[in-house]
């Protein structure tokens, strides 16, 4: 009897049900989906990669997100708890024990659970699959259907049972212990008037100003060469841009309807003016929540937009660290006179017929660095020994630089001078001619950083016959491919495992990065579309309940002549305006984040203004799609409320 009791009120409430049941539903999916992608292939390589840190952090999150979606539930379940306490102080009136009472509403929570489970579970079967593409596409691997996981089902059921436990045990708590009067007793609450106007104008000033020049600040900190050794500065800026975002919403909506409700410019009647009435009186009450909503909103739209514009920055960095596709430097055996023995003598031949079974070779450079070691000198009262200067064949280099495209100027019998540029000075080639003859320098040439071994900064071109004079210290392979599409990953562990030297395979190296960032950006993500379908399902049953409560005036108004369409414009209207207020902060830090954006990632060579605002621009719009969700549901089911409360009371 009791189950049925509560299926029927679970039939009976569907519409009190349903901000509870989307953001139940979503979030299984999520979960879910997170949770078969721990153990799915792609999972697998990445754990290879970088260790058991990869999948467990993300477990980690998944369990602290579990136990904060838990509570968020309980804060919805209670909100359904108040909204029918009058009917469960009934069933205690009518003789039912508070056990009864509690297995009631502990099986209409557990039905929607189930029910949620089910559709979350559907649901995440195609946001799983939506996630491997992007997460695949995003980090270079090659796509594959992704398998579904029964460890990643088993989990799922494990931590929607521990949400369903949390969430309930603070509601039937409640139950357990309620006076049947309180129960019985309606709350009430009066109005509240804007006080002190002038006050809530100045903090409204305050806020904005706060808002423009803490960003200001934060992109000018951003800038100083050595930003973390301003931590202090940063943590002061921080506090004054999460002040401003959180007062911003709040005065303006203060300083707006005093406007509209004392100065008779604004002022207008009707229906319209209740609505004013009925907004404005509920701002104090409102301040948490909409404070705390414009940050996580906030938070939501800033790390994935940062993690997703450091794609151009990693593939330039490479480009610029990596300047080859393929290189290896080798160090000769000491003990053989600097020569390779006999047995090594085809290695690099070797190497280049292991590529070619990956990858097509368009060029390639082996080239020898030599060196003579100079006297030792005495300069300041510091003697300095073990000095050594280092020659390239004019040949050789000639081939490294056609790899890169730059054309060695003649030596006409002398030598060029080499230096190596800094890793953020110039990338390109930078030649000076000197008036030199035979044996003497004719030019100096500023590299790009890493054109060779980086414990190489300085060294002279000499004609090929005369580094005869000198002793073998380094040989080093570049190869250029003709596409960067191949196995990279493969091809690194077999050049690896071939013990030749130290091989560098560029897209190796990126997809590395990548694959890391993306780690990030899907926890970042993952985070911030909880946090955007929590904040947002709590700001939609906070409403819920404020118009719960007032609709004793909804049938007032509908008593002394008002429309059932006049009633539901000022209903949607209410809903509609404390939906977009956390919204305003959000949407504003766009233009912020986009500067910032632009002075940390602006140098890379595949930044792009319109690929970034359109970036900003998506994430904006999925939260707000996720808002306009939520708001249908609201006005759905709140319309309904007072519509069935209007109509009982005229019959």
């Amino acid at each position: 009897m009791l189950f049925k009791l509560a299926a029927r009120n679970v039939r009976r409430q569907i519409g009190s049900y349903i901000i509870y049941f989307i953001t139940v539903s979503l979030t299984i999916a999520l979960i879910f989906a997170i949770n078969n992608m721990l153990y799915s292939d792609v999972m697998g390589q990445l754990t290879i990669r970088f260790g058991d840190i990869a999948r467990m952090s993300l477990m980690f999150v998944t369990f602290i997100l579990c136990i904060i979606m838990a509570f968020v539930l309980s804060y919805a379940t209670n909100f359904l708890l108040r909204k029918r306490k009058k009917e469960f102080g009934l069933y205690l009136t009518l003789g039912m024990s508070r056990g009864n009472v509690l297995a009631v509403f502990a099986g209409e929570t557990a039905i929607t659970f189930l029910v949620s489970l089910a559709v979350g579970i559907l649901i995440g079967l195609a946001v799983y699959q939506a996630v491997m593409v992007i997460f695949i596409n995003f980090i270079g691997f090659d796509y594959a259907p992704a398998g579904y996981s029964g460890a990643g089902f088993l989990w799922t059921i494990v931590m929607v049972a521990g949400m369903f436990v949390l969430s309930s045990v603070a509601s039937l708590g409640y139950l357990r212990f309620a006076r049947i009067t309180a129960l019985l007793q309606g709350g009430k609450k009066a109005e509240k008037n804007v006080r002190i106007p002038l006050v809530w104008l100045v903090v409204f000033l305050l806020s904005v100003a706060g808002l423009v020049v803490s960003a200001i600040m934060f992109i000018d900190w951003m800038q100083l060469p050595d930003f973390w050794a301003h931590f202090g500065s940063l943590a002061a800026i921080l506090v004054a841009l999460f002040a401003s975002m959180f007062f911003l919403p709040l005065s303006l909506t203060k300083v707006v309807f005093w406007l509209i409700l004392k100065r008779n410019c604004c002022a207008f009647g009707g229906t319209g003016r209740f609505t004013a009435r009925q907004l404005s009186s509920r701002l104090s009450s409102n301040a948490v929540m909409m404070g705390a909503v414009s940050l996580l909103l906030a938070v939501a739209i800033v790390g994935p937009n940062i993690f997703m514009s450091m794609t151009g920055s990693i593939n330039n960095d490479i480009d610029n660290l990596y300047l080859y596709d393929i290189s290896c430097e080798t160090y000769p055996s000491i003990d053989v006179g600097g020569e390779y023995p006999e047995t090594g003598a085809d290695y690099y031949a070797n190497t280049l017929e292991y590529i070619e079974e990956y990858a097509d070779i368009r060029a390639y450079a082996d080239i020898w660095i030599y060196n003579r070691e100079l006297p030792p000198v005495e300069e300041d009262g510091y003697y300095a020994e073990n000095r050594y200067e280092y020659f390239i064949a004019e040949s050789q280099f000639r081939a490294l630089c056609a790899l890169l495209g730059y054309q060695l100027p003649d030596l006409n019998g002398g030598y060029i001078e080499c230096t190596m540029a800094g890793y953020y000075d110039e990338r390109t080639f930078g030649y000076t001619p000197m008036q030199g003859s035979q044996g003497e320098c004719v030019g100096r040439l500023v590299c790009p950083y890493e054109i060779i071994d980086f414990n190489v900064s300085e060294w002279k071109v000499v004609p090929d016959e005369q580094t005869n004079e000198y002793h073998k210290y380094l040989r080093m392979l570049a190869v250029m491919l003709e596409s960067s599409d191949y196995d990279a990953i493969t091809l690194r562990e077999i050049l690896y495992e071939s013990g030749i030297g130290n091989f560098e395979v560029k897209e190796n190296e990126r997809m590395a990065n990548i694959s890391q960032l993306g780690l990030f950006l899907l926890g970042d993500m993952y985070i911030s579309v909880v946090f955007v379908l929590l904040s947002i399902a709590i700001l939609a049953l906070k409403i819920l309940s404020m118009v719960s409560d007032d609709r004793k005036y909804y049938r007032e108004l509908w008593r002394l002549g008002a429309s059932e369409g006049s009633l539901m414009r000022s209903l949607v209207v209410q809903i509609l305006f404390l939906f977009l207020m956390p919204f305003l902060v959000p949407l504003l830090l766009n233009f912020p984040l986009y500067s910032a954006i632009k002075i940390l990632f602006g140098q890379s060579v595949n930044f792009s203004g319109v690929a970034v605002a359109l970036q900003l621009a998506g994430f904006s719009a999925f939260i707000l799609a996720v808002f306009a969700v939520y708001f249908v549901a609201s006005c759905v089911v709140a319309w309904r409320d007072i519509r069935k409360n209007i109509r009982v009371s005229d019959s």
